[in-house]
């Protein structure tokens, strides 16, 4: 898969976790940049899509302790 990898996590455990697994030579996870950013509980703007590159790969890591997901879904739309 061609592209970047732009990672957005929930917290900053979250981070740390992706952070040590791109070091770690047991699990393979893509070097990429790693944001903090809860897609769960944030509307996206058009300002962090538009600085995000066209073959951006997104990868969402968070926890699913959330009953509500509105705002996720509508961050997945658009």
């Amino acid at each position: 898969m061609g592209g970047i990898y732009h990672y957005f996590v929930e917290g900053q455990c979250e981070k740390k976790l992706i952070d040590e697994l791109k070091k770690s030579k047991t699990f393979y996870i893509t070097p990429g940049r790693v944001e903090v950013f809860n897609f769960i509980t944030k509307k996206l703007t058009d300002q962090r899509l538009n600085v995000l590159r066209n073959n951006a790969i997104i990868i969402l890591v968070y926890d699913v302790d959330i009953d509500n997901i509105d705002i996720l879904n509508s961050n997945i739309k658009k």
